[in-house]
């Protein structure tokens, strides 16, 4: 394996010059281009390739965008502290974005605008057909982030951007989230349902929020402000953190308490075990992002599907709609999901 590091980046001509040829002939072969006026031979094409190995010849991405040419990369930004639900819409679309010949290079970052904008100018350097972006959400640099992605012409968030920004995404129906959990928690008899609301000044939150109270609406059931725990926030949930959280929770009286997601469930439940409670016989827990392990805990939790696999696959697929489709360019485009519940044990009332 070549890992020589070059001083200098490797040009064409560099390679013409070893191999004897002209530079426009090593561009046919590397590039494609020079139309049918220009011929090489095969044994030609292979001596240019061995050159190009041995320099460790990389192509200008950035020159060969400005020229038209397609570098086939994508640039994803994704939270560093994102939950499962992320990770896995990245996986679904750095697949989907590999079957349909694209390369996607993603940057890391977590509340950190000048992170981001360098990613961006990253990006731009390497000459990446598009980005997608799952980190733009934050409220205190949402919109500045969403400003700087409108810099490129071929870009697609998941979940809307935050402000005024005229972008394309693809994104849960998250007002419908918070409706459907909360009508199933009604429907199988729970009155005072409580929310522990983490990250209340985000959007996706509000909107859960609002699903929440149409749903209690719809019943006839009244809102009480008190079952709105904001609770203590932390990186990294521990048992004493939780149960403090719980402590808030318990002195309001809910009978059943929705979460953020199970990873937060599966705390509850341990911490109310702990107390003394059951669950769902003297409390249910809910989720609002179901994941896969949450059905394999006991009792298993009922939650809410966000679907990442279709989330992240229409995402890929708008993209290189504005990457291959010129008339699409410049269209914005809004795809929501459908959110699916997921019944488990969590929240099952016998004596309803």
């Amino acid at each position: 394996m070549n890992t020589m590091v070059s001083k200098s980046p490797i040009r064409l001509i560099d390679i013409a010059r070893r191999a004897g040829v002209s530079a426009v002939a090593v561009s046919k072969v590397l590039h494609n281009r020079g139309g049918n006026r220009t011929r090489v031979s095969e044994t030609t094409a292979e001596k240019i390739r061995a050159i190009a190995s041995e320099l460790n010849y990389r192509p200008n991405m950035a020159a060969q965008q400005l020229a038209g040419v397609r570098s086939y990369l994508i640039g994803g930004i994704l939270d560093s502290h994102a939950n499962e639900t992320f990770i896995k819409r990245l996986a679904v679309m750095e697949r989907a974005a590999a079957d349909r010949g694209y390369r996607l290079i993603v940057g890391y970052s977590h509340n950190e605008v000048e992170r981001i904008a360098d990613y961006l100018n990253d990006f731009r350097s390497r000459g990446v057909d598009g980005v997608v972006s799952l980190s733009h959400t934050y409220p205190e640099y949402g919109g500045k982030i969403s400003q700087m992605l409108q810099g490129f012409k071929n870009c697609v968030l998941i979940e809307p951007p935050v402000g005024e920004a005229n972008l394309s995404y693809v994104s849960p129906d998250y007002v419908k989230t918070g409706y459907i959990i909360t009508k199933h928690l009604l429907e199988e008899g729970f009155k005072r349902i409580a929310i522990l609301q983490f990250a209340a000044g985000y959007k996706t939150v509000q909107d859960e929020f609002q699903g929440y109270l149409k749903a209690l609406q719809e019943a006839e059931v009244a809102f009480d402000p008190e079952l709105i725990i904001e609770p203590e926030e932390a990186e990294n949930l521990t048992f004493e953190m939780m149960k403090r959280n719980i402590d808030k929770l318990l002195a309001v009286r809910p009978d059943a308490v929705i979460t953020p997601n199970d990873a937060t469930a599966m705390w509850v439940i341990r911490t109310l075990n702990k107390c003394g409670l059951r669950v769902p016989e003297d409390m249910a827990v809910a989720s609002v992002d179901g994941w896969e392990i949450g059905q394999s805990y006991v009792p298993a939790i009922t939650s809410v599907d966000l679907r990442y696999q279709e989330v992240g696959l229409a995402a890929i697929d708008m993209l290189l709609e504005q990457i291959e489709s010129p008339e699409a360019e410049h269209r914005v485009h809004r795809k929501i999901i459908e959110p699916k519940l997921v019944i488990g044990e969590s929240c099952e009332r016998s004596n309803k």
